[in-house]
């Protein structure tokens, strides 16, 4: 009889390699006629696919300046 324990779970190639970390990011500033205006951010050079899966979108008067974390 053998035990399972000593296996381990399949990894798929993302996994074993992620890639790149992107560091750097980009924001676009949406104004909009019927609501609160919006920043988005996503990481610098990203395709369609990753902007998909990474950007966040916020309300922009939650936004401030990265001055006053320093």
């Amino acid at each position: 009889m053998s035990s399972d324990s000593d296996q381990t779970p399949h990894e798929t190639a993302a996994e074993r390699d992620p890639g790149p970390v992107r560091t750097e990011l980009t924001s676009r500033a949406d104004t909009r006629p019927a609501g609160p205006d919006r920043v988005t951010v996503y990481p610098v050079g990203a395709s369609g696919d990753e902007k998909m899966a990474t950007w966040l979108t916020v309300n922009a008067d939650c936004v401030i300046e990265a001055r006053w974390f320093r």
